[in-house]
């Protein structure tokens, strides 16, 4: 998990479940902890109760995630502004989180926010239909361009060694792995569809 030290000052930290256990560890007070606490600890929660934080219980058996009730909370704190949502420890213990996680960040419902998931020395953006996005990066660091939902049309590219200039990356093809950045900030637009931007800071491989 990427530590606070290296992420900006945040107006909002909420903690999905045992998110609250890792913000102890951290030393950072969450404003609100959301969730079913199946995992999180009793200590750690009574700790961010003490501390101020807003404790939003849910049940158990439910329809949504404990992330996606943080991002629910995030995104309504973000309306009719240009938010910066970022979200750290995606990555957990398991394949099926990790790819439910991602889709649900690069989710259409999220279009009008800036999404940002860090995960170790990779950072994960999304860019949805007529939207473009300019990421500063380490020239040589790698670049990775996989679609979700679909299919990604008229993708653009500037600043990468292997530029795109309109192309479609097809759902479920690796066409737009381990890219690399030749000057920064690169920038990625997409015309239709919705794309993940992995950028790897610290792996330098070829391109496939």
């Amino acid at each position: 998990m990427a530590t606070f030290q290296a992420l900006p000052p945040a107006d909002e930290c909420i903690a999905a479940d045992s998110g609250v256990d890792h913000a102890r560890l951290l030393g950072v007070m969450p404003t609100r902890v959301v969730g079913d606490f199946d995992s999180a600890s009793a200590d750690a929660v009574a700790w961010a109760e003490n501390g101020g934080a807003t404790i939003e219980r849910h049940p158990r058996r439910k329809d949504q995630t404990d992330l996606e009730l943080a991002m629910e909370r995030a995104h309504e704190r973000c309306m009719g502004s240009e938010g910066h949502i970022i979200v750290v420890g995606v990555d957990g213990s398991r394949p099926d989180h990790v790819w439910a996680n991602i889709s649900l960040l690069g989710a259409a419902r999220y279009r009008s926010t800036n999404v940002e998931a860090v995960v170790g020395d990779t950072s994960v953006r999304f860019v949805h239909g007529e939207g473009q996005v300019e990421i500063p990066g380490q020239q040589g660091a790698t670049v990775s361009l996989l679609p979700l939902h679909g299919d990604a049309q008229g993708v653009r590219t500037r600043g990468l060694d292997f530029p795109l200039d309109g192309e479609t990356l097809l759902a479920g093809s690796p066409r737009g792995v381990s890219n690399t950045i030749a000057e920064s900030p690169f920038s990625v637009h997409v015309a239709l569809g919705t794309l993940a931007v992995f950028r790897v800071e610290h792996y330098r491989g070829n391109h496939q």
